[in-house]
């Protein structure tokens, strides 16, 4: 009896590793499987040391990357500025150092590109990506230019106020100069629901915005100043890009509305409509004073790196789901009290 038992246990145990190691050897081949096919390249990530060149094909032809041309820079932002996973300060400033180092270095950025499909997002975003170009430009003494395929709005549209030229097509959409700061407020339904909030607090106003008690008068009092700062600072960088728009015009007229493109082109928002791609290319080139058959664009982005893939960004700390767990969770609600140049569709009658 007593070998029967040591038999069984020793089938027992090689079953158990059999198993183990199967896993083992699965999960290994499926991490190698992604990092070979690269799907890590939409981490937002950087090391500004490892990026990979992407040659965007502007007019239907493809490029292969050399070092010993003169290039465009094509700077992508798309999505909401300051989200997670949308255009983030970090990433365009990486780009922009790592082009004057490596393969880049030296004088081969002739020209940049911005390719803008944004709704705005974060006022500190938007302004110190705009500082961020301006100062490229001016350091490099070279010219910018924005392509809109979409929507430029509110803190898009302040970036591009930074470019030299702004082209969009023709379904593009234009404008929203305005700031906005939005919160929200569940203490009604909590009330008739039967849920208490207990909020321990200190510091004068800590609380004033909470979501879960009723408002006092004036409790908006203090961001009123914040939102009036942030406006004037956008009004100022639209009236110097846009010599043909007033601050009148924009506080009085145009307001945070709107355009498409060629109406935005009408009032001096952008400079034409209606354009490809491959167009405001071959002009941004020519602007730069480079031989239309002898540069190339190149666009960068991060290199797949393993430990990206062992981010759950579902989960991350600025995702809603995570923001929401908070605000349950939490005695005193998280609030994101930044201003926002963000585009609202108006709501309809």
């Amino acid at each position: 009896m007593k070998l029967i038992r040591e038999s069984v246990f020793s089938s027992v145990i090689r079953s158990f590793c059999i198993a183990f190691f199967s896993v083992i050897g699965i999960m290994v081949a499926v991490f190698l499987v992604l990092f070979l096919f690269g799907l890590g390249k939409n981490s937002k990530t950087i090391d500004s040391t490892t990026f990979d060149f992407i040659i965007p094909e502007t007019n239907g032809r493809k490029y292969t990357f050399t070092s010993n041309k003169p290039l465009l820079l094509r700077i992508d932002l798309e999505g909401t500025i300051g989200s997670a996973g949308g255009i983030t300060t970090e990433e365009v400033r990486s780009i922009l150092n790592e082009s004057k180092a490596g393969p880049l270095k030296g004088d081969k950025v002739r020209g940049i590109l911005l390719y803008m499909n944004s709704p705005g997002g974060g006022a500190v975003t938007s302004e110190s990506i705009y500082y961020a170009i301006k100062d490229y430009a001016l350091a490099h003494q070279i010219p910018v230019y924005t392509y809109v395929e979409g929507l430029c709005a509110s803190g898009g549209y302040l970036i591009a106020c930074a470019t030299d030229k702004i082209y969009a097509s023709n379904a593009s959409m234009i404008g929203s100069v305005g700031t906005l700061i939005m919160f929200f407020n569940v203490s009604d339904t909590m009330s008739k629901l039967g849920v208490a909030n207990w909020t321990m607090s200190r510091g004068l106003g800590k609380t004033a915005m909470s979501p879960f008690q009723p408002w006092a008068e004036n409790a908006n009092s203090e961001y009123i100043p914040l939102l009036n700062t942030n406006y004037e600072q956008f009004l100022s960088i639209v009236t110097n890009a846009r010599p043909q728009v007033t601050k009148q015009q924009l506080v009085e007229v145009y307001g945070a509305s709107v355009f498409m493109a060629d109406k935005a082109t009408e009032i001096g928002y952008i400079d034409g409509a209606g354009y490809q791609l491959s167009e405001v290319t071959d002009m941004l080139a020519q602007a730069a004073n480079l031989d239309k058959d002898n540069y190339q664009v190149v666009s960068m982005q991060p290199k797949a790196k393993f430990a990206d893939f062992l981010k759950l960004d579902t989960f991350s700390s600025m995702s809603p789901l995570s923001c929401f767990q908070k605000a349950l969770m939490s005695k005193e609600a998280p609030l994101n009290l930044e201003p926002l140049y963000l585009f609202t569709p108006p709501t309809t009658q």
